[in-house]
């Protein structure tokens, strides 16, 4: 099943987006792609694996998955806890019981073709339906699914950011689903994308670490940059930051300065992640070079 994988999201780009759009929250968890797969409800990760912790959800999404090649997709999510934690327990060979599933994609009766509009109405219906069945309210169900506010336009975009940031300020982002596009696991396409706003630091880079081939191959240019950075210890150590928008030309040409920028060094603003549970950066990348400074800036 590894080649069948959760959607994936397109940055915001207005122009492309298709409205109306059903705007979801961005929680920084764990996907998971429940399906059903000859009549067995199997949880999978993004890269195929089977959840072993998720045991405590089978009987509540058996009743709602009950069409063979049918999926429900959501994020595996704590309120309060950091996305290390999330991703440990996740993870884990035991049933985590804290680990709540928000459901923000599905395919219940496997008709992919369906826009996402009516894929929600139909999973609308199985969980109030199972919900009713059960006797139990939202709140004691472990799957959930995701609020939304549907869109017309860049302004209601705007709008609805500015709702969610104000109610959760330590908010990734959103995520905006097209209503009118099909069910597309793995597939990266403009009909769903996230507007997640990412801080951003000056920092000195002062090594240049050549990239690798999977055959362990050198490939004469850069595959990481290393930089200073200050830690809320006080203390200074040396990160690994990813190239980001660095193209192969310039990963090439920076290959053949880095005896240069290890005696001198070279500012460049980094985008990463915000992540208090990190004593780093969380997914620190390259931006762009700041020749006009000289000296980093980590405020």
């Amino acid at each position: 099943m590894a080649d069948e994988k959760i959607e994936l999201y397109k940055p915001y780009t207005e122009k492309k987006l298709q409205y109306p759009v059903g705007a979801q929250q961005k929680l920084d968890g764990v996907p998971v792609r429940w399906k059903n797969i000859g009549g067995h409800i199997v949880p999978l990760s993004r890269q195929g694996e089977v959840f072993k912790s998720l045991g405590h959800m089978q009987e509540h999404v058996r009743p709602m998955l009950l069409t063979v090649g049918g999926s429900i997709t959501g994020e595996l999510y704590i309120p309060g806890r950091p996305f290390k934690y999330i991703s440990g327990m996740a993870r884990r060979h035991e049933t985590g019981t804290a680990l709540v599933c928000h459901v923000f994609d599905f395919d219940i009766m496997a008709t992919p073709s369906l826009s996402w509009a009516g894929r929600h109405q139909q999973f609308v219906g199985a969980l109030a339906a199972y919900l009713g069945a059960a006797g139990i309210g939202p709140a004691d169900c472990p799957i959930r699914l995701m609020p939304t506010v549907v869109c017309k336009d860049s302004t209601a975009v705007q709008s609805a950011w500015d709702v969610v940031r104000t109610a959760n300020p330590s908010a990734e982002g959103m995520v905006l689903h097209s209503l009118s596009k099909p069910y597309q696991p793995g597939k990266r396409v403009w009909t769903t994308q996230k507007l997640k706003p990412e801080p951003t630091i000056d920092l000195r880079i002062v090594r240049i670490v050549e990239a690798i081939s999977k055959d362990g191959e050198p490939l004469a240019m850069a595959g990481r940059l290393e930089a200073e950075f200050t830690g809320a210890d006080g203390n200074t150590t040396e990160i690994g930051i990813g190239p980001g928008s660095l193209t192969h030309a310039e990963r090439r040409a920076l290959w053949l300065e880095r005896d240069y920028i290890r005696s001198v060094g070279r500012i460049a603003e980094i985008k990463y992640m915000r992540d208090d549970s990190y004593s780093a950066l969380r997914q620190p990348t390259f931006v762009r070079w700041r020749d006009d400074k000289v000296e980093p800036n980590q405020e």
